[in-house]
């Protein structure tokens, strides 16, 4: 089924609208923003083997781990949203992410990410990286 046939435009939908919104409070750290957008027992699940890596429980264990990504490349993050589809319970989002860190092969590989929607809040979230062993490379 097209987007259309399942009830409306895929970029009118509110959780791709929240999923946007978000995206740009991860980028300008705009932590207020991201608050509201996230539900206050948000889930982040980390794959692979990193100082990343884990399932972070609540908004401070998963702002802090955000942190970490900056931390850790010195600021040098950028995820580039190539994509994103919502519908009333999911987001899914393709990006390029790039970064930089000392002593380390840059990171420069498609992430996926996956949210659960509750409430009108991202509840839940998955990192799917296409290179895991490159990722926890560089993270670790």
């Amino acid at each position: 089924m097209v987007p259309e046939q399942l009830g409306g435009k895929v970029a009118d939908h509110p959780n791709l609208q929240l999923f946007e919104r978000a995206f740009a409070a991860f980028g300008a750290a705009d932590m207020e923003t991201l608050s509201h957008a996230f539900d206050e027992n948000v889930v982040w699940h980390a794959p692979g083997d990193s100082q990343l890596s884990g399932e972070h429980q609540g908004q401070e264990a998963t702002f802090a781990m955000f942190g970490n990504e900056f931390q850790l490349s010195n600021g040098s993050i950028r995820p580039e949203l190539q994509q994103a589809v919502a519908t009333d319970e999911t987001v899914v989002a393709l990006l390029r992410t790039t970064a930089k860190r000392e002593g380390r092969k840059p990171l420069d590989q498609d992430v996926v990410l996956t949210f659960r929607v509750r409430g009108g809040k991202l509840a839940e979230g998955w990192t799917i990286w296409t290179d895991q062993p490159a990722a926890d490379a560089f993270w670790s």
